[in-house]
This record gives C-alpha cells, sequence and structure tokens, in this order.
C-alpha cells in the first residue's frame, strides 16, 4: 500500500512538474510580445507549482529543482527588464544557490547568473556586492580557460570588476584589473575597437585619481564611500561627484554595465523555455 501511494505522488509530481513547464513557456511568450506583468504572474504561477513539489526536500538533490531555478532566473531577468533590481537580486540569490548546489562552478548557468547578480547588485547602488560576483565569476571563468571560457569573456569581467573598485575607490585594484583587460582585449581586438577605446578611457581615467592630490572634501567623500555609508531613503551606497571629476558617469556605465544578454539555455540572462 505504502509503495502504491509513493507511486502514486511520483505520477502526480511528475504530472505537475509538466503543468510547470507549460506555465514557464506560456511566461516566456508573454515576455516576448512584451507584456512583463503578465510574464511574471505566470512564471510565479510555476514557480509556486515547483516548489510544492520539491516541499521540504533538498533543492539541490531533489528532481526537478534545475527547472525550478530557471523559472526563477526568468523572474529575475524580467524583473531586470523592469529596472526591480532589489526584487530581481532576491529572487536570483536563491536561483544561485541552488545552481551552485547542483552544478560545477564553471558551469555557464552558474556563470550567467552571476554575471546578472553582478548587475543587479550594481545598479542598485551596492558595488561591494556586485565586485563579489564579479570576482568570483571571473575566478571561475580562469580556472576553465582552456575549457571554452574565451579570453575576451576574461576581459569583460575584469572591466566589470575595475569598474567596481573606481566606484568604491579601490584605485589600485581598478587600475590592476583594467589593466589585464585591456592587455587581453589588445591581443584578440583590432586597434579600432570600442570595447578597447573605452577600456583605455577608463584607465585613463583611474590614472588620474591616483596621480591627483586629493583635497580634504575629496578625502571625506572617499572615506564615506570605503565605508560603505548609505542613503536611509533608498539605500544607496551614498557617492559624490567630486570624488570622481574626469568620470563620464552614463558613458561608462552603459558601455561596462551593459544589461546582460541570452548567451545559452537556462542562463537567466533572458527568459527561456523549459
Amino acid at each position: 500500500r505504502e509503495r502504491a501511494k509513493s507511486k502514486h505522488d511520483e505520477d502526480e509530481n511528475l504530472i505537475d512538474n509538466k503543468v510547470a513547464k507549460v506555465l514557464n513557456n506560456l511566461g516566456c511568450v508573454h515576455y516576448e510580445y512584451g507584456d512583463l506583468n503578465e510574464a511574471i504572474v505566470t512564471f510565479e504561477e510555476a514557480l509556486e507549482i515547483q516548489r510544492d513539489v520539491i516541499g521540504d526536500g533538498d533543492p539541490g538533490t531533489e528532481p526537478g529543482c534545475l527547472a525550478m531555478a530557471s523559472t526563477m532566473c526568468n523572474i529575475g531577468y524580467v524583473y531586470l527588464e523592469g529596472r526591480k533590481f532589489e526584487e530581481a537580486i532576491v529572487i536570483m540569490e536563491e536561483a544561485n544557490e541552488i545552481l551552485q548546489a547542483i552544478l560545477e562552478p564553471e558551469n555557464k548557468l552558474v556563470l550567467n547568473t552571476l554575471d546578472n547578480l553582478g548587475y543587479a547588485y550594481a545598479k542598485s547602488g551596492n558595488y561591494d556586492a556586485a565586485l563579489k560576483n564579479y570576482e568570483e565569476k571571473y575566478m571561475n571563468e580562469v580556472e576553465i580557460n582552456s575549457h571554452g571560457s574565451t579570453q575576451l569573456e576574461i576581459a569583460d569581467s575584469l572591466r566589470k570588476m575595475g569598474y567596481c573598485h573606481l566606484k568604491l575607490t579601490n584605485h589600485e585594484k581598478a587600475l590592476e584589473a583594467l589593466t589585464k583587460a585591456e592587455q587581453i582585449q589588445a591581443e584578440h581586438l583590432p586597434p579600432d575597437s570600442r570595447k578597447l577605446t573605452k577600456t583605455r578611457e577608463l584607465i585613463g581615467i583611474v590614472k588620474y585619481q591616483i596621480l591627483k592630490f586629493p583635497g580634504m572634501n575629496e578625502l571625506f567623500f572617499r572615506l564615506i564611500t570605503r565605508t560603505g555609508i548609505r542613503n536611509p531613503f533608498d539605500n544607496g551606497l551614498c557617492e559624490c561627484s567630486c570624488a570622481s571629476p574626469a568620470l563620464e558617469e552614463d558613458d561608462i556605465e552603459q558601455h561596462i554595465l551593459k544589461r546582460p544578454q541570452n548567451s545559452s539555455k537556462m542562463s537567466g540572462h533572458k527568459v527561456t523555455y523549459a
């Protein structure tokens, strides 16, 4: 009797997982047609079913957990599209925990989710957390360089790390990361590449910050930034433009911190069909 009950539960879970798969795919359709609200609602319906199937089990070992992590990444990506960065962070952190429990650190799904998290944290003003995710991604990419991770992908991670260090006024570390990125790009990109040009511009900005003599106001604002004091109204990192007078903020940020794009199945970089 117990065996029959167990078989019945397994069959029900199988059916529920298939329903969740259909809902996930329907959410993708809503997204592709630009209806972000319906996409979120449908993805969340799929996720609710997937959570019920897994129950109190370990998400890292239960069947269907990878599909659940994919649905979470889809939700997170739609939040990124809507510039709801805090909501994206919460759901993608949960997805990342599951993915890292199931997959090897160098798996493309893990790398892409770390990149998404870095982007979300940076856009929300939490550069410490963004840097942590970009550094983890970079270290994993270095480990698998001979197995498929390209040099230019490593350079992109270094550029993002350099940008975060600059925002945190860690200028020496920013210069180190950006110089490594520039060396890789110079070897693999044409001399007139826009990416290479922007990296060199950012290196120039960092060198300016290192070589100039800071005034008392700038020292004060550097101290605020480095100690992580946050705005009580939006929890954003306190910054001051006078700490980086040569930084063309919008231009540099848009070039370094581009919104992640889809690059592999269930990456979390874009909504993906199950």
